[in-house]
């Protein structure tokens, strides 16, 4: 029944329009809520926390299903920053890695001059 649920939820999450690539992902998300979930009642066992299979058995299915919430929406938010990088013109991407190896050039002659001085040479 639990199975079900389960399957219920998450069958309507979908993270890409390709119905393949979205299945690879759907199943590599599922397989690490499966695992976490997996370790987690494992432990509360063997701390003795939980007793009995149906406690554990309902607490790997809400664990499952919370982890695997917060695994969709990471990998959700992962693609659309994945998308609006590529979306963005490489002019763009050109003129802002110009503008930071500035920044981290002008910040390098700044330390070096101050090393200098610190060490009693004149500049």
């Amino acid at each position: 029944m639990l199975k079900f649920m389960f399957e219920y939820l998450t069958n309507s999450f979908s993270l890409l329009e390709n119905p393949v690539d979205n299945y690879i992902i759907m199943a590599v998300v599922l397989g690490i809520a499966y695992l976490i979930a997996y370790n987690i009642v494992g432990w509360l066992y063997h701390v003795d926390v939980i007793e009995g299979r149906s406690a554990g058995r309902v607490l790997h299915w809400v664990i499952r299903f919370i982890v695997f919430l917060i695994l969709y929406y990471l990998f959700a938010t992962i693609i659309r920053i994945y998308k609006w990088i590529i979306s963005v013109p490489k002019t763009i991407w050109l003129i802002v890695m110009i503008f930071m190896f500035g920044i981290a050039g002008v910040a390098g002659i700044i330390k070096f001059i101050f090393n200098r001085k610190g060490k009693g040479e004149k500049v």
